[in-house]
């Protein structure tokens, strides 16, 4: 089963690779329009250096954003877990601005906090947040009633009911939502660097675009693509290291603990 799971998607690719380079062959689509998938893999190998260096710039700004996102996420998240009247408060905002286009957030981003790292990671955190908020309340009030019900009766704090049994329940919540993040925070870095700056890949597909060098600009989509896979799959391996320590510590008695 999971043989098939790897190679299903891999001759999905496979076809799609060879139906591209015979339609680019056969109907001799100029390069500037659809350059040929070996064609950009000869602009990967040509470029591979410097497509390196920029990929990485960009996967160190998003992965600091998706840091930021997570823990400002959780903190607004835990309190709107605690305070319904603050969630009714904020969060219409917080919806709303999810309508605004992410690029008409950059330019404000780069006037504020130059064309410098701090507005990429500034925008990476920004489209990774409302994910991890609404995933981190979700996740905090899945504890039932019965449960909570169970901790007052124990005579536990609000402290010891948020540690021991919200935070607990939280986590498959809170993890489904940095995964979410994950694929997004390559998004926000990207588009911040299309409005200014000097190096990473939304850099080199903006050059690439203003000279027309397609094959370049597909190289530097598949850096980008790669970069928020790596992202994802750091994510995805943390959350199984995460969930696995968690239900070993509910096979060896830890949810039976005395309150302390």
């Amino acid at each position: 089963m999971q043989m098939k799971k790897t190679i299903l998607p891999l001759t999905f690719a496979l076809l799609v690779l060879v139906i591209w380079q015979a339609l680019t062959s056969v109907f001799r689509i100029p390069e500037f329009l659809l350059p040929s998938p070996l064609r950009i893999l000869d602009q990967v190998k040509l470029d591979y250096g410097d497509l390196f260096n920029q990929g990485f710039v960009t996967l160190v700004e998003a992965l600091l954003g998706l840091l930021v996102a997570v823990a400002t996420g959780f903190l607004l998240g835990a309190a709107f877990a605690l305070s319904g009247t603050l969630e009714r408060m904020v969060l219409p905002y917080a919806v709303a601005s999810q309508a605004i286009p992410i690029i008409a957030t950059a330019p404000l981003l780069i006037l504020w906090l130059g064309s410098g790292m701090a507005s990429k990671v500034a925008m990476a955190a920004l489209i990774c947040f409302f994910p991890m908020v609404v995933n981190s309340t979700r996740g905090l009030r899945a504890a039932s009633n019965e449960q909570l019900a169970l901790m007052r009766v124990f005579g536990a704090t609000v402290w010891q009911t948020f540690w021991k049994l919200r935070l607990p329940t939280s986590l498959v919540y809170v993890l489904s939502g940095m995964r979410v993040s994950a694929a997004l925070a390559m998004i926000g870095a990207i588009v911040a660097e299309y409005a200014g700056a000097d190096r990473g890949l939304g850099y080199v597909i903006t050059q690439a675009t203003y000279r027309l060098d397609t094959p370049r600009l597909f190289a530097g989509i598949l850096y980008s693509a790669l970069g928020g896979w790596l992202l994802f799959l750091a994510v995805a391996f943390v959350e199984r290291v995460a969930l696995a320590r968690y239900r070993d510590d509910l096979g060896s008695g830890a949810s039976g603990r005395r309150l302390t």
